[in-house]
């Protein structure tokens, strides 16, 4: 993770601005279709090319949640139902007279098309070529015009232009056109100058915005989301921002959970975190304490110079932004828990995050200048336990220098991973003491993977050791990859998902986090951030493979990346249309269904469906069928959000029944304020919230399996 000091950052726009960007984004014009998960998009393939060259589309549409149907040649008399046809060059190149007529009378009767390069078919539809082919290395998105896109080779790109074409990428400096849209009788197209990607590719490193073309050119619209991402906020990048409007963007990005910065002092930052803390629960956004030990803050740090950590170098030990302090001294570690007891006792979190308590450096112990630790403390334990102070590894001209003597190295390797593990278990050992004066939930983040075979001599993390304490402890687990694993692809997440699977107890909570950053990310990375379809692609893996993905931070990706992340966040739920307004649905998960109409009438079923917002509603995890009825009537009571996995829902007369097993605090929202609460048949008075923003109410129910009843 990187972070940076507080800056100045210009107040955002007002509650009222942001209300109408959340529900404008959340609405469902009557130009915009609703495009299911499968079955109504279908790629044209030949039979003679292996699937790889088709892979880019797949995965590309498979971000958002869409599901390609795969055809050959003759199914293009099969089309009912389709409402996109995908031509990459390979099939377009190999398409008989008969085979472009039948795609241009779907073209015409109203179908959509994507195509690429010059044929037939993209002839027929329009597009006049030059006979030019030019060389490009580089490409600009018209509607993101400072995102350089840089490809991996030049590409050759054949020169086009056509009547009424719309221009969505070029060429920078020379505008010579590389994504277009067009139209044709009742259809529209898009035409592509170059392949999506290379054959077996992830399909964002040449059009990363394709998915905005598609939906935006097309009119169409998923409809399938998730809003619980989990992201991390650091407070130097908002302490100008209001804490309402803070908290109310936040929701409209579809996040469901932050972890909050926890290295400013409560003098300098105390009022905002009370006030940000209560409007992110306003919201039932759940707000966790984000620690960065071994930094505590700055002020701890000039306070007591006699435990800072010390580099191989015998520096202090402020590497990057973090400042570091000897944990190791048992009077430092004590004089952090008064630090940590104070600051978790003084607001109303939901939980601590323990993020990445491990040793520096990430480039290994090749370089002294950024390698700890290497404290009084730890010189005097090691060579009381193996006779050399350890000091003397990273010094030249003696016998047990590193490159000489690699045995009182990997010696002092596993004291320093024991050491690491030594931290952690105390730091769990103590939250759990809080834990018994208050009740919070625990995360443990680590740069902790099985794909990095040198993540125990570079930062002194060991994978068992951490699977051990989860299993002990019980905390949700976060694995956050470093940097030279991204060029590994979206699907290293798959990898890290199944091995801790494997190795985390059953009912262990897995989260995955994704770094957003331009930190190490040049050749052969398409941009500078990770945006566009390859952000998507990376939450859609993760989504697939834990329970729970989170981002580093709030504030890195680009703003409008977040109209797509919860869609992404939720692709693996699949939404079949079977019958005019109803619809089967299959997910590991719960997700949010956009609906058309105001206050929608849901039946679940069979049964009338509580779980109902504005403009969605709420389906539970597992097979379900869905009918839908119109507008329903918005003043009944309603649970228009909560904060995990629903068990079962009901409404009885004017009573709502919600049962839910979560090892957290809850958040339930609801349209009204009801006239009593029961938890487990016991009427209650739970901590109560109103949001003016919005109109809701918000309760903070108890974790645990319970049943809550709330009465109109």
């Amino acid at each position: 993770m990187k972070t940076l000091s507080i800056g100045n950052i210009a107040r955002p726009l007002g509650i009222l601005i942001l209300l109408l960007l959340i529900f404008t984004v959340q609405k469902i014009t009557p130009a915009q279709q609703r495009l299911e998960s499968d079955g109504a998009v279908a790629l044209l393939k030949s039979n003679k090319t292996p699937l790889s060259y088709y892979s880019p589309y797949m995965n590309a549409f498979a971000s958002y949640g869409i599901k390609i149907k795969p055809l050959a040649s003759s199914g293009l008399l099969k089309l009912s139902g389709v409402k996109v046809l995908v031509i990459p060059s390979e099939a377009a190149l190999k398409m008989t007279e008969g085979e472009v007529k039948i795609a241009l009378d779907f073209l015409r009767s109203g179908g959509n098309i994507i195509t690429e390069g010059p044929s037939l078919l993209s002839r027929q539809m329009g597009v006049k070529f030059s006979g030019k082919s030019k060389a490009v290395k580089f490409a600009r998105d018209l509607s993101h015009p400072d995102v350089e896109i840089k490809f991996r080779s030049s590409l050759q790109a054949e020169e086009f232009r056509g009547e009424g074409l719309s221009i969505f990428s070029d060429e920078p400096g020379t505008n010579l056109p590389l994504a277009a849209g067009g139209s044709l009788g009742k259809g529209k197209f898009i035409y592509l100058a170059l392949p999506l990607d290379k054959p077996g590719s992830f399909g964002y490193e040449r059009f990363p915005y394709f998915h905005e073309y598609f939906f935006n050119f097309f009119n169409y619209k998923p409809f399938v989301k998730d809003n619980r991402l989990v992201c991390y906020v650091d407070y130097g990048f908002h302490d100008m921002d209001d804490p309402a409007e803070l908290a109310l963007r936040l929701k409209g990005y579809g996040i469901g959970e932050i972890h909050l910065s926890g290295w400013y002092t409560l003098e300098n930052c105390g009022e905002f975190y009370g006030s940000f803390i209560e409007e992110c629960h306003k919201n039932g956004i759940l707000v966790y304490l984000w620690l960065e030990l071994p930094m505590v803050s700055d002020e701890f740090w000039n306070m007591h110079p006699e435990w800072r950590q010390k580099k191989a170098t015998g520096e202090d030990a402020a590497l990057d932004w973090r400042k570091l302090m000897a944990l190791e001294v048992p009077e430092c570690f004590s004089a952090v828990e008064d630090y940590l007891k104070k600051y978790i006792e003084s607001l109303d979190w939901d939980g601590v995050d323990v993020a990445e308590l491990y040793f520096e450096s990430l480039t290994g112990y090749r370089h002294p200048e950024a390698f700890t630790p290497m404290s009084s403390y730890v010189r005097n334990e090691f060579k009381g336990k193996y006779g050399t102070d350890p000091i003397m590894i990273f010094t030249k001209g003696n016998p047990f220098y590193y490159e000489k003597n690699k045995s009182m190295l990997n010696k002092f390797l596993g004291y320093r991973a024991e050491l690491c593990t030594k931290l952690n278990r105390r730091v769990m050992e103590f939250l759990q003491t809080m834990k018994k004066e208050k009740d919070f939930d625990i995360y443990l983040t680590q740069i902790d993977n099985p794909l990095s075979k040198d993540v125990k001599s570079a930062i002194g993390v060991e994978t068992k050791d951490y699977v051990s304490l989860q299993k002990e402890f019980g905390f949700t687990m976060q694995a956050e990859d470093p940097y030279p694993l991204w060029v590994l692809g979206p699907d290293r997440y798959k990898k890290i998902g199944n091995f801790y699977r494997s190795k985390l107890g059953p009912r262990a909570t897995l989260t995955l986090d994704i770094n957003v950053v331009d930190e190490g990310r040049d050749d052969p990375y398409p941009t500078a951030v990770q945006t566009g379809l390859e952000l998507l692609e990376l939450i859609r893996e993760a989504s697939m493979h834990a329970d729970r993905v989170c981002i580093y931070a709030d504030n890195t990706p680009y703003p409008y990346d977040y109209k797509y992340t919860p869609y992404a966040l939720a692709s693996a739920s699949a939404v079949k249309k079977v019958n005019v307004d109803e619809y089967v649905t299959e997910s590991p998960r719960s997700f949010i269904f956009e609906a058309d109409t105001s206050w929608p009438e849901v039946t679940l079923n069979g049964k009338a469906w509580p779980l109902v917002n504005m403009r969605s509603f709420i389906v539970p995890a597992g097979k379900n069928t869905i009918k839908l009825s119109g507008a329903g009537n918005k003043e009944k009571l309603f649970i228009t959000s909560l904060s995990c996995e629903v068990k079962n829902a009901e409404r009885t007369g004017k009573r709502l029944e919600v049962s839910y097993k979560e090892n957290r605090n809850v958040y339930i929202s609801l349209n009204k304020k009801p006239g009593g609460i029961w938890v487990n048949g016991e009427e209650k008075d739970v901590t109560e919230y109103f949001n003016p923003a919005t109109g809701e109410y918000t309760f903070r129910c108890p974790s645990g399996e319970n049943k809550i009843i709330f009465e109109q």
